[in-house]
């Protein structure tokens, strides 16, 4: 699994909220925000990283595993989503398609 050897320690809430992620997060999604945090702050936490056009324009989007269809970020690029990925401390995958 990509990202596994990759996450960094757990942030506490304090260092989460912080965050340049959890500062736009809250920005642009205040309704769903501190479900983002928790989810966040769970270890070891899962997400995949798929391309979508669900905004209107092809973007890549993270989502974690236990909670399909709940985007924690949406970038343009792959290696953006990536890069978030290992400073948040989020294992990912590519999401299965059928």
């Amino acid at each position: 699994m990509e990202g596994a050897e990759e996450f960094s320690r757990l942030m506490d809430k304090k260092e989460l909220i912080k965050t340049k992620w959890a500062k736009e997060f809250k920005k642009d999604s205040p309704a769903s925000y501190r479900q983002a945090i928790e989810l966040a702050m769970m270890p070891n936490l899962l997400v995949r990283i798929y391309k979508t056009d669900e905004t209107g324009e092809w973007m890549w989007a993270i989502e974690p595993v236990i909670l399909s269809g709940f985007w924690l970020d949406v970038k343009k690029t792959k290696k953006d989503c990536i890069a978030l990925c290992k400073e948040m401390g989020w294992r990912y995958q590519p999401r299965k398609t059928k």
